[in-house]
């Protein structure tokens, strides 16, 4: 068998499912947006919230806001999953969708605290979506030499989202406007301009998946779903030429497998080349065989458990230097009675950089612009050229380094130009660190899973990273105020280099073994 670093890239990337894909990405980059905007304008919308009696609390209620996303999160994980096996990939995709939207509209014109608080959770709460992507992904690209490509499409969304995300919020977010007609209503609802545009992008999103989106699970798919059909008419007036859908044949032409989020379908029927059905007999009634899913400790064997932990230490340093670098350049410059800066190298580090939410949106975005040029001309050509570990291992050892220089930019506070430099060097090394590493990370969590159990091993991983989404944020916020309180910024940012750090030595553990191969291997020497 060719491996996959011996290919070219024409080859590695012959019958990559492009269009599926494509309508998937398109289906999700709306939610990274509405993630990502809220980090410019954060520190400012908790300051005119009046919940922070002083500065140094700003970043920990901006972390409340970004932990009780992920807190609903991890609580409706499970019942999302569940959904999505009993009534299919894409019903579950649009409800989130549309919950999303009523969210982000609560949450931009919010006048209190509490309200913008609780949007963010019901936003949490409504939306299982990355769970049923990452699930889809797999179920479209199911050769190996696809693989790490379809699942960097997850971080590529992720960062192009992190591009407009910024831009809209840091832009649109204020009191000022010079749009005359506007300016009472901006005055009013300062927030509400980039959650409107969000909105509009959500429900973008929302007749993308209604016209374009193919359901992947291996029942559902056989529904007559006439908005794809409606779809297939737009797609044809330009293309000409229109795949046939599962349920306009008996027969399901392709040899595809489809593991439910749950593993609740009887292994047989699972393992199928998918049901005998047609229009007029697949209603929702139908009854499915069932089995009790695997016991926790059943799945987790070391290997897995090592690649979920991993999953889990990145997540919360990946999600708190995302979400505190805004807060940090946010922070007006420390000096005293004098004008003179409070810092002093080497620990006394006080303040942040005084950025605007147009210059937090701009550094953000701009970086995020980098990650997605890497991701589309870089790592396609390293994942042929190193192993999955190789890779991982590699590139996991500068974030420690990029997280320790990260408070220093407060002793160029007399030289502002510099010290946003120095930060733009700093956020271009940590997102292509990320960009390398996250995606591997999924690999070795999809490889070293039993083929049976990899839909409820991505579950439980998605669990570990929604509750390290919850927690970081949370424990940090309150680490980060008390840097601020005591003139000790470094405090937070060493202590996630710390965590960094433990992430390296415990990468001994992984392995990127495919159990795939491992279960075809056994079966051909019991056949022999």
């Amino acid at each position: 068998m060719v491996q996959v670093s011996d290919m070219s890239f024409k080859e590695q990337m012959q019958g990559f499912p492009w269009q599926q894909i494509l309508v998937i990405s398109l289906v999700r980059l709306a939610e990274p947006v509405a993630f990502s905007s809220l980090f410019t304008y954060a520190y400012y919308m908790v300051e005119d919230l009046g919940v922070a009696h002083t500065k140094a609390e700003v970043a920990k209620y901006a972390g409340f806001l970004a932990s009780s996303f992920a807190f609903c999160q991890v609580l409706t994980g499970v019942f999302w999953g569940r959904f999505a096996d009993r009534n299919g990939r894409k019903p579950t995709i649009i409800f989130g969708l549309c919950g999303s939207i009523i969210s982000v509209l609560i949450f931009g014109f919010a006048k209190k605290y509490w309200v913008a608080f609780m949007a963010r959770c019901l936003m949490g709460i409504l939306n299982g979506n990355v769970a049923v992507v990452r699930t889809m992904l797999g179920e479209v690209a199911k050769e190996k030499k696809h693989q790490a490509l379809a699942f960097s499409v997850i971080p590529l969304i992720w960062n192009l989202g992190c591009v407009i995300g910024p831009l809209v919020g840091g832009y649109l977010s204020g009191k000022e406007t010079s749009i005359s007609f506007m300016k009472e209503f901006v005055m009013e609802y300062p927030y509400a301009r980039p959650n409107i545009v969000i909105a509009s992008m959500l429900f973008f999103s929302v007749t993308v998946a209604l016209l374009f989106l193919e359901d992947t699970h291996y029942a559902h798919k056989y529904r007559h779903d006439y908005c794809l059909e409606i779809g297939d008419k737009i797609l044809a007036k330009f293309s000409g030429k229109v795949k046939l859908r599962p349920w306009q044949s008996k027969f399901d032409e392709e040899s595809e497998e489809s593991i439910p989020l749950q593993e609740l379908i009887d292994e047989d029927t699972t393992n199928a080349k998918g049901p005998n059905i047609t229009e007029e007999t697949s209603s929702d009634t139908q009854e499915l065989n069932v089995e009790p899913p695997p016991s926790i400790r059943e799945v987790l064997t070391v290997p897995i458990f090592s690649a979920v932990f991993s999953i889990f230490i990145n997540a919360i340093h990946v999600v708190v230097c995302e979400e505190f670098t805004p807060v940090f350049v946010s922070t007006p410059v420390a000096r005293d009675d004098n004008g003179e800066l409070i810092s002093k190298f080497p620990f006394k580090l006080a303040g942040g950089l005084s950025y605007t939410t147009a210059e937090a949106g701009f550094l953000l975005s701009s970086t995020g612009m980098f990650s997605v040029t890497f991701i589309i001309l870089v790592l396609p050509h390293i994942n042929r050229k190193f192993g999955t570990l190789t890779i991982y291992r590699m590139f996991s050892i500068p974030l420690p380094f990029i997280y320790f220089a990260v408070p220093f930019a407060v002793l160029l506070g007399n030289h502002l130009t510099l010290a946003s430099w120095m930060m733009y060097a700093i956020c271009v090394m940590r997102t292509m660190c990320y960009n390398l590493i996250l995606p591997q990370l999924n690999v070795m969590v999809h490889t070293s899973s039993p083929p049976k159990q990899r839909a409820f091993v991505n579950g439980i991983s998605i669990s570990f990273s929604s509750a390290a989404r919850c927690a970081g944020p949370f424990i940090w916020g309150f680490i980060m105020t008390a840097g601020q309180a005591h003139d000790i910024v470094w405090l937070g940012w060493w202590a996630i280099s710390l965590l960094a750090c433990v992430g390296i030595y415990y990468s001994k553990n992984l392995t990127d073994e495919d159990q795939t191969e491992v279960e075809r291997a056994g079966e051909v020497r019991l056949e022999t």
